[in-house]
């Protein structure tokens, strides 16, 4: 049950990512993270995209460890 809501909480977070609205609301915490500093070379909605990918190939390994153990350990 745990890995399904994860799994919609992080789809749902990576898809809104995509929206130049909630890029304008997270510039503040990427300008100032210690391990995306880098990120501010390609603009603010590269930057945005760049997390909503990551978010929804995490919710994609969630969805697609429940069947196959292998893709299991990787998303751990």
């Amino acid at each position: 049950m745990l890995r399904w809501v994860m799994a919609m909480v992080f789809a749902a977070f990576g898809i809104r990512k995509f929206t130049l609205q909630s890029a304008n609301s997270i510039v503040h915490y990427i300008s100032n993270g210690p391990f995306i500093w880098w990120l501010s070379v390609v603009g603010v909605q590269r930057e945005a995209y760049v997390i909503g990918s990551v978010e929804l190939t995490v919710a994609v390994l969630l969805v697609v460890g429940a069947f196959d153990p292998i893709l299991s350990a990787i998303s751990r």
